[in-house]
Formats: C-alpha cells, structure tokens, sequence
C-alpha cells in the first residue's frame, strides 16, 4: 500500500467521478431509508456534511457509535440491516455512491484505491478507539479525546484553533456516554481553565492543541488512526466538479426527525493507562 506521508497520489480520478452512478442529498436531521436491498460491498462516500450512526438501546436511549466527517466512507452492509442501527445527517449532507461497479473500477486506480482501503482501516481503527474511550477513560479525558480527535481529522493549527462542532450537545453527550449535564460541567471546566473558548454553539478555540493533547493518554492513538486532510484535497478538488445525476432513493420519506429538548443547543504517547 502507498504511504500516505508520501503526498497525494498522482492518479486520474476521472474514472471515479464517471463510475459514481448516483448522488444523494440529505437534508438536516434527514436519515437513510433503511432498505434490504444493500450489497455486501456498497458503501457512500461523505462528499460534505455530517452524519452519525446511531444505535437504539433499551428504554429508548440511544448510542451514538460514530460521526463521520468529509472524506470518510460508510460501509452500508452491517448498518442498514440492522433494525435498531440508523444513520441520520447532523448538517445538510452531499453523500456519494460508491456500489460494486465503482469497486471493480478502482481496482484499475491502485494508488487511489490504496488511499480508501486506508481510509477504511483508520475508521476501523477509530472505532476501536472509542470503545475503549468510553470504557476506560473519565469524564474528562474523554471530552478532551474527542476535541483532540476532531481537531486531527481536520488538520488544525497547533494554536488557536478554530474548531467547529456541528453536533449538539445530546449529540455529544451520547457519543461519550455520558449524561448531559456532566458533559456542561466538563465543558465550562475547560473554558474557566482557558484550554478552551466557546465562541458560539457550535465553534470552539483552542488555546494549546499541545496541552489538549497532554490532557488525552490515547493522543498518539488518535493520531495514528488519521488520514492528513492534505491527502485527500486532490480528490476533494476534482469531486467538485462532480455536478447533477442526484437522486434522493435513499432518503426516507419520514426523513425529518423531531429533536429531543435541547437538541439544537451545541457545545459551546501509547500509554493506555487512565489519568
């Protein structure tokens, strides 16, 4: 496989762009129409956006298991099937279709078929991550994970970061099991130390990416289950050009989903060992 510090794969992705035989637009807090007609190899691939996988619990609660940014691919399969598994778009989100003929084609690009098979192992890796996140760590140190973890996925600056969070705060609170007035707590903790500044709900400032990164004993972890955004700028650029075919089949028909109270409020080394 190519080494992602090597730069951008120099490989034409035209025969992606053309194999891409749909488009799918959600609208915010739209989900996926659940369907069984789902091919154990189809997958989408975030154009722009935010979606969660969510998993109903007992008593109606819920587990958020995932947020998946721009760039990251959706395997299909083992979500759709599943009866309590949903995926629901946090912000207005470009999804494409990447279904078994896309697959066969990429084979004939390897460098770029080498970035997705990573991409997919990262996100794989990513899910390890969490599970131990939640089943380990405290309070804090899984906020500061999760800030960390965003921070990386985008690339930010080692100071003074501008980093946005389009999740709400149940959104977040669900994700790191945690109960949502914990998670304030955590929160106004942060701000009142000045590690962090909420500038709006849904933008955050951090002051020393560093010393966020020293508050995590899993910082090494979640850096290595990161592909650098710079890798897939290339593909993001010609994607762009990527125009009209859009279809909205797999969006359901009950697509708008009611907010639970205060929904729409935002949040403002391998040591595995727990501080």
């Amino acid at each position: 496989m190519m080494s992602i510090a090597q730069g951008q794969p120099k490989v034409d992705v035209a025969i992606l762009i053309d194999s891409v035989s749909r488009k799918t637009e959600l609208r915010c807090q739209e989900r996926l129409k659940r369907t069984t007609e789902v091919t154990q190899h189809q997958s989408i691939l975030v154009y722009e956006g935010v979606l969660s996988v969510e998993a109903l619990l007992d008593k109606g609660q819920r587990q958020i298991l995932d947020f998946f940014l721009p760039r990251d691919i959706v395997c299909m399969y083992p979500l759709m099937i599943h009866p309590k598994i949903s995926i629901r778009a946090i912000t207005k989100t470009s999804l494409l279709n990447l279904d078994d003929n896309t697959e066969g084609q990429l084979v004939r690009q390897p460098e770029l078929y080498d970035l997705l098979m990573t991409q997919r192992q990262t996100q794989l890796s990513r899910a390890y991550i969490h599970q131990f996140m939640i089943g380990h760590l405290d309070g804090e140190a899984r906020v500061v994970s999760f800030l960390f973890a965003l921070a990386v996925r985008d690339a930010l600056p080692r100071s003074r970061a501008v980093l946005d969070v389009p999740m709400s705060r149940d959104d977040v609170a669900d994700y790191l099991a945690m109960n949502r007035d914990t998670l304030s707590r955590i929160f106004a903790r942060l701000e009142s130390s000045g590690l962090i500044e909420r500038m709006n709900r849904h933008t955050i400032r951090i002051g020393d990416l560093d010393e966020i990164a020293r508050r995590t004993p899993i910082a090494k972890l979640i850096s290595a289950a990161c592909i650098p955004r710079q890798s897939w700028a290339y593909v993001h650029q010609l994607m762009s050009r990527h125009a009209g075919r859009e279809t909205n089949c797999c969006v359901s028909s009950h697509a708008s989903v009611e907010q639970r109270p205060g929904a729409t409020q935002g949040i403002g080394n391998l040591d595995l060992r727990t501080a």
